[in-house]
């Protein structure tokens, strides 16, 4: 068992754990800041022209339903919310980072997707938490994995083919092959980027058993979207969209976030359903 002060320095000298980009980081800054204004989030977006077409880009989505194109950034900026800024940071910022070239990235990437869409129905169903923070919590939940993937693509997919090959879950091939899974280096990621606090919930706890761990002091709202996601990834292991096979090893129980037993197969035909259906208005 690796101590925890020594489990960073061994991850940072396996994985070369990337940066925020730079417009990502400004974004970032001023809406965590109470004080800042749409004034101050326009200024800096309309400097850095990639991203303030994907602004306009994700405002014209069918994801917003407009029913005219939106031409400037105020406008487009109304239409997403200050607070969904957030959102759109991170969903831009793994554009780069979810590659989709070969057989193992587009499994995670449609794993991920998946996810994304369940915890968006887990959200509306269970109304714990908003639709759009589960969401995109979600498509980060595994950014971990993704990031050892792009270090070190040969290694990953080694330790990939023997949990399958075996039949032991990939966090415990990671273990064996690196002392340290792809939770650990989401948490690492999270932290280096001050994501918010429910996204750092999300990339280190989503496969624990419980998050009996996660401190007392935790705002609600963040356990909340971190017991969504974490139910969605379940979910989604167990109707096996991204992987050879589904996991239905464990049984499934959504009892902490409030939905029976019996909801369950229905919830799976929904998540299917919305999987086939609309992974094309999913922004990133």
């Amino acid at each position: 068992m690796i101590r925890n002060e020594k489990l960073e320095d061994i991850i940072l000298k396996t994985v070369d754990v990337p940066s925020i980009p730079a417009i990502a980081a400004k974004v970032l800054k001023i809406t965590n800041d109470d004080r800042a204004s749409i004034a101050e989030l326009e200024k800096i977006i309309s400097k850095d022209e990639a991203f303030a077409a994907r602004v306009l880009k994700v405002a014209n989505s069918p994801y917003f339903g407009r029913s005219r194109d939106i031409c400037s950034i105020s406008t487009a900026m109304m239409v997403i919310g200050f607070n969904n800024m957030h959102s759109l940071v991170v969903a831009s910022a793994l554009k780069d980072l979810y590659k989709k070239n070969t057989v193992y990235e587009k499994s995670l990437w449609e794993h991920s997707l998946c996810v994304s869409i369940a915890a968006a129905i887990l959200a509306c169903e269970t109304r714990l938490v908003p639709t759009e923070e589960a969401h995109i919590a979600a498509l980060v939940h595994d950014l971990g994995a993704s990031v050892l993937l792009n270090c070190m693509p040969n290694d990953y997919k080694a330790i990939t083919d023997k949990a399958y090959r075996d039949g032991i879950s990939l966090i415990k091939a990671e273990e064996e092959f690196l002392r340290f899974n792809h939770c650990d280096t989401g948490n690492l990621i999270a932290r280096k980027w001050r994501l918010p606090m429910s996204m750092e919930l999300v990339m280190s706890y989503h496969h624990k058993e419980t998050i009996d761990a996660i401190p007392k002091s935790t705002e609600e709202l963040d356990l909340n979207i971190c017991r969504v996601v974490k139910a969605a990834d379940e979910l989604c292991l167990n109707i096996g969209i991204g992987l050879k096979n589904p996991d239905t090893s464990a049984r499934l129980d959504l009892g902490d976030i409030g939905i029976p037993e019996s909801r369950i197969p229905e919830i799976k035909k929904e998540i299917e359903k919305n999987y086939l259906e609309h992974t094309s208005d999913i922004i990133l």
